[in-house]
């Protein structure tokens, strides 16, 4: 089992909406943040998580989020 960290950003839509881009892997929990803080000043929004698991089998723990930077549509917080 390895525990995998990721920020989701968000950047608005031409609809005035919340979307998701392309998540991106960090390579600890204090580049997670890092990294989220960042792009939500760029993009406006994003969720830094960690999830436990086995990439070769897809089998993962629940996500856990590490902190929400900028806007983050609520739905991108519930696991």
């Amino acid at each position: 089992m390895t525990k995998y960290f990721v920020v989701q950003p968000f950047e608005r839509s031409k609809k005035g909406r919340m979307v998701p881009g392309a998540p991106v892997q960090a390579k600890d929990e204090p580049h997670a943040h890092r990294m989220a803080r960042r792009l939500a000043e760029t993009r406006g929004g994003a969720l830094a998580f960690s999830r436990t698991g086995d990439l070769a089998l897809g089998d993962f723990e629940d996500a856990v989020v590490l902190g929400t930077y900028g806007q983050v549509p609520d739905e991108a917080l519930q696991t």
